[in-house]
């Protein structure tokens, strides 16, 4: 039986050693973000394939969604099973977890991968962990000061895009899973980035 070429080149990349190391970690300590993290990592490759981007770009797509939620390590696991909202000192502390998963990635293969989870997060309506103006002009610690990057801006769109989508339609410990028209009002009034992923995402 033929396997499709997205879930080919997935499962190429969860064979990977250095892979399973992180989402063997990962799993142990909250299963939720696991299962959300396999789900980026392979529709960001789908996304990939709809557009026609070229395979290293595809398979850059599938390893930050794997890894885009690799900072939440970091955030105890009472914290990110809570089922009501979140004080303003836990918020703080998830609004760490991109800076989070790009230190921990540091000696990854793939460089461009940091640039993309660092990012993640930039095109909502409430951006980190740099927002507006100062996502291209502030110099941070540790984030290899940014440069106007098309390609990677791109892909940083799809794995933002897919993310939201993905916990909208999606029972989480704070809320149930939402209808595809409900998703399409909130992804068009949030997202941020290009309109067309909104429309590849609900139609995929």
């Amino acid at each position: 039986m033929l396997i499709a070429r997205d879930k080919k080149l997935f499962k190429s990349i969860l064979k990977e050693e250095h892979v399973q190391e992180h989402l063997r970690v990962l799993k142990k300590h909250h299963k939720e973000t696991y299962y959300h993290s396999l789900r980026i990592g392979l529709l960001g490759i789908k996304i990939g394939y709809k557009n026609s981007l070229p395979k290293r770009q595809i398979k850059l797509l599938g390893y930050a969604g794997l890894f885009h939620d690799l900072g939440k390590l970091n955030v105890h696991k009472k914290i990110l099973s809570k089922s009501f909202p979140l004080n303003d000192d836990e918020k703080k502390m998830i609004k760490q977890h991109p800076r989070w998963a790009f230190l921990k990635l540091i000696a990854f293969k793939e460089g461009d991968v940091k640039k993309i989870i660092i990012q993640n997060h930039e095109y909502g309506k409430d951006p980190y962990p740099r927002k507006g103006k100062d996502r291209r002009e502030t110099k941070r610690e540790f984030e290899e000061r940014r440069k106007k990057d098309l390609e990677i801006d791109k892909l940083v769109q799809i794995i933002a895009i897919i993310d939201m989508y993905d916990a909208l339609a999606h029972k989480r410990s704070y809320k149930e899973p939402l209808d595809k028209k409900k998703i399409s009002e909130i992804l068009k009034k949030e997202f941020k980035g290009d309109k067309i992923y909104i429309d590849q995402i609900l139609n995929l």
